[in-house]
C-alpha cells in the first residue's frame, strides 16, 4: 500500500518503473469506505484501480476499509 489519499495514484505513476524493475505487477491502495470518501474512491476507479476488498467497520463503527488494486502494464 502506498497511501490512502488521491496523491498516491500520481505517486504510483512515478514509481511504476521501480515497481516493475523489482518484478512487481500489482499496486494496492487502501482508503476509507465511508460516504465522505466517495470522491476519493471514484478518483481511484478513474485511474484504473479496481475494488478488491472491503473490511466493514475496520477503522471504527460505520467506517470500513476499501482496498483497490491496479495491474501495471509491462
Amino acid at each position: 500500500c502506498l497511501a490512502s489519499q488521491p496523491a498516491a495514484a500520481g505517486e504510483t505513476q512515478r514509481k511504476a518503473p521501480l515497481i516493475r524493475q523489482a518484478q512487481g505487477r500489482k499496486v494496492y491502495i487502501d482508503t476509507f469506505s465511508s460516504p465522505h470518501y466517495a470522491a476519493t474512491r471514484r478518483f481511484y476507479e478513474r485511474m484504473g484501480y479496481v475494488l478488491r476488498a472491503e473490511c466493514p467497520d475496520f477503522y471504527r463503527d460505520g467506517d470500513g476499509k476499501a482496498v483497490y488494486e491496479k495491474t501495471l502494464d509491462r
